[in-house]
């Protein structure tokens, strides 16, 4: 008996805290900038350093991205995964790329693999341009992370649009000389169990993609979300759904500032009646 209970002893000892507790993977904290190499870590709180060789990350295998219903993209090859501690014995995941990121946003799904199992995460990153994000005062988190959202039926929202052009003179003004027009599009309230995921792929226009409407969405709405960020989608919330230009603005999406520039070259000035005057015809 003592012997079995030495082996016992033995084993948790040799496993330590990781096997003990549950894998308690952090949010991810981003240091770089939209066209800039990746430069993030992911803190694993509940490690010590002793556990860095039990414990593995890698993306998550293509079925395990379609069962979160989750695209995997090129861009995610580039990414790569190391296991580090700092001075104080913290221990963290760090993830570099070794190619500049392109894209505004990435949605990482990511596989822990420990001695109790594996453990999927999955992560909503957003990347401002190096411009923007220094101006950002106290340096915000670009990425939150993000549990998996499950999907619930429910009737449609409504959605309130009112759109009107009116201009008094036939001359159209430039797209760049006057700040973006802000859309009254709205939409909510936000049901309980709906999520900022099955929003934006419900509210996207043609040409952007649902990772960017989700960036939109999130930074024109600051009000809608609770300190979790783009995980704390308010229940009862009313969204400003963005203009194409809006999203252009706020996402960086060279696509999305063309649409916004042909939508703004279909629009037919409206002459007002002040602006021509009734011509009348005389007679030799």
């Amino acid at each position: 008996m003592m012997r079995q209970l030495f082996r016992c002893g033995l084993a948790l000892w040799l496993w330590g805290p990781v096997s003990a507790l549950a894998l308690e993977v952090s949010e991810i904290q981003v240091q770089s900038a939209l066209n800039q190499l990746f430069d993030a870590t992911i803190p694993l709180p509940t490690l010590i350093p002793e556990d860095i060789t039990k414990v593995s990350v890698k993306i998550a295998s293509p079925a395990m991205f379609e069962e979160f219903g989750l695209d995997q993209t090129s861009t995610l090859e580039n990414l790569v995964f190391s296991i580090q501690y700092d001075e104080e014995s913290r221990v963290y995941v760090k993830v570099v790329s070794t190619q500049p990121i392109r894209e505004p946003s990435l949605a990482l799904l990511l596989e822990f693999g420990w001695p109790r199992g594996k453990t999927f995460r999955e992560f909503t990153v957003l990347l401002d341009p190096v411009k923007r994000l220094a101006q950002r005062p106290g340096g915000r988190t670009k990425t939150i992370l993000s549990e998996p959202v499950v999907a619930v039926e429910k009737p449609a929202a409504s959605v309130v649009t009112s759109e009107t052009v009116v201009t008094s003179e036939t001359h159209e003004t430039p797209l760049e000389a006057s700040p973006f027009p802000v859309s009254d599009k709205t939409y909510g309230p936000v049901a309980p169990g709906e999520g900022l995921w099955g929003i934006a792929l419900k509210l996207r226009p043609e040409g952007i993609t649902r990772e960017q409407m989700m960036q939109a969405l999130f930074k024109a709405n600051p009000e809608a979300f609770s300190s979790l960020g783009i995980d704390g989608l308010k229940i009862g919330a009313m969204l400003r759904v963005p203009s194409y230009r809006e999203i252009a603005d706020l996402t960086g999406s060279p696509i999305a500032l063309r649409l916004a520039a042909v939508k703004a070259s279909t629009m037919v000035p409206v002459k007002s009646a002040e602006a021509t005057p009734p011509t009348h015809a005389t007679s030799p």
